[in-house]
């Protein structure tokens, strides 16, 4: 099967991507028809395709149209497995005939489990969007969040709260 357009453009955005990453190791789940197509594409020596038995931790996953993939009760649960236990990077790419945008309620379900919209695409047929998670960076570290604000020994045996 060939990519159409906006699936070209997500592809080679994702390959400049582990080109500049150079992940050890990437976990890759497409539709059978694009996923020996996509392992051609990024080349990666250590490429495992996700099943439910997979345990090993991956400094990369890429996740290719799951919601046409797999079954719809499971991809909250999958999609938290990988941000949370394989991987430590996850691109999640997603095609459809609605215009991805941050308003759309599956964007907003996203931004939930804490991926984000980083890049739409678009072609005759339907929309595209990748989105990213890092552990590392999901989240902004608060401004209260520092050692100043934790341990006061000028207060300490004066008050007691």
């Amino acid at each position: 099967m060939r990519l159409n357009l906006a699936d070209q453009a997500a592809a080679t955005d994702l390959l400049r991507v582990i080109k500049d990453r150079q992940p050890g190791s990437v976990l890759l789940t497409a539709d059978k028809s694009s996923l020996s197509r996509l392992r051609s594409i990024f080349s990666v020596t250590n490429c495992e395709t996700y099943t439910l038995a997979t345990v090993a931790t991956h400094d990369m996953g890429i996740a290719w149209r799951v919601t046409q993939h797999w079954p719809e009760q499971s991809v909250d649960h999958c999609l938290a497995q990988w941000r949370d236990r394989l991987c430590q990077t996850v691109f999640l790419y997603e095609y459809g005939e609605k215009n991805m945008t941050p308003e759309l309620e599956f964007c907003r379900h996203l931004r939930a489990l804490g991926f984000q919209l980083i890049k739409t695409y678009r072609d005759s047929k339907g929309n595209g969007a990748l989105f990213y998670f890092d552990i590392y960076d999901y989240k902004r570290v608060p401004s209260w969040l520092n050692s100043r604000f934790w341990a006061h020994p000028e207060r300490w045996n004066k008050a007691r709260w």
